[in-house]
This record gives structure tokens, sequence and C-alpha cells, in this order.
């Protein structure tokens, strides 16, 4: 069955996120590793921030799908500021795997 789009200005509620939240809680998990770095469970935290990142990664491609899905006025400011979302976070994991890769040699 081939998927229908959502018709003119029908947009499921779910992919109207609070992007200043996101981006918040982003910040403070970057703060987090970043400041447990030389502690001894500096690769558990990072472990645990990379599962983090990688299942918000998915989640927001999810809703940006669904997103691509709907025709309403201020969709491509929306997908915009999902695009940046997107970057940073995907930017956040790059870190992540790079201090992994320092850090633990794997």
């Amino acid at each position: 069955m081939r998927h229908r789009p959502f018709h003119h200005n029908q947009a499921p509620s779910e992919i109207f996120i609070n992007f200043q939240s996101h981006n918040h809680d982003l910040n403070n998990l970057v703060l987090h590793y970043r400041n447990a770095i030389d502690s001894a469970s500096f690769l558990s935290i990072l472990h645990s921030s990379l599962a983090e990142v990688a299942q918000r990664i998915e989640e927001i491609l999810r809703l940006k799908t669904i997103l691509m899905r709907c025709h309403f006025d201020g969709r491509l400011r929306l997908r915009g500021k999902y695009k940046r979302l997107i970057n940073k976070m995907r930017a956040i994991q790059t870190d992540l795997l790079g201090c992994l890769y320092r850090y633990d040699g794997n």
C-alpha cells in the first residue's frame, strides 16, 4: 500500500517539537562528557552519550520524514530547524566518536 501524503494544512502535532529544549539538552550532554574527561568513568559516559545521540538522531529523522510528507504554511522553515538540529547532533556524534577513538583506541 502506497503512503498517502497529508492533506494541505494538516500536520501531525508530533512534528512540532521544542527545538530550544533539544538544543539545551544537547548542550548539557556535551558539557557532561567534556567535563568527565580523565575521570575513571569517562569511557562509559562516552558510550552512553553516543547511544543517546544516536537514538535522538533516529527519532528526529523519523519526525523529519513525517514533516516532508506534510504540506502547510511554514513547512520549509520548520524543515530548516530540523536540518540544523540534525547537523548539530551529527557534529556531536562525530566529536563523541573522536573522543572514543582517542581514549579507547577502538
